[in-house]
């Protein structure tokens, strides 16, 4: 298999996976944050919802399913995710790596009190 086949296989295997994962509930919000695409500078967004292992923002940026990006929130280290769908200005995005239970409960204390 050629390693540009291989990428694609791995890509929808990852696709497959993250939809036969049970969803973690989400935490609905409305805060504003900042997001920045590689080669771009940041721009803001409003986070919409935030769970362990991913996030919805609302932004007018032009990102496309499968496009990698950085998520900036309070009190953390910027968070790699990749965009799994877009719905017009709507986009929801998946975590490289899930938050832990510890942060991700500091975290929603966080921004629900700002």
């Amino acid at each position: 298999m050629s390693s540009s086949n291989q990428m694609h296989w791995d890509q929808f295997a990852d696709e497959m996976a993250a939809t036969l994962r049970p969803r973690l509930p989400r935490q609905s919000l409305q805060v504003s944050i900042e997001i920045r695409r590689a080669g771009y500078t940041e721009s803001r967004a409003e986070l919409l919802n935030l769970s362990r292992t991913g996030f919805q923002i609302d932004t007018g940026l032009n990102i496309g399913e499968g496009q990698r990006l950085t998520i900036y929130l309070p009190g953390l280290q910027s968070l790699p995710a990749r965009v799994v769908w877009r719905n017009d200005f709507r986009v929801g995005c998946t975590f490289e790596n899930p938050i832990s239970d510890y942060v991700y409960d500091s975290l929603l204390r966080r921004l629900m009190s700002s």
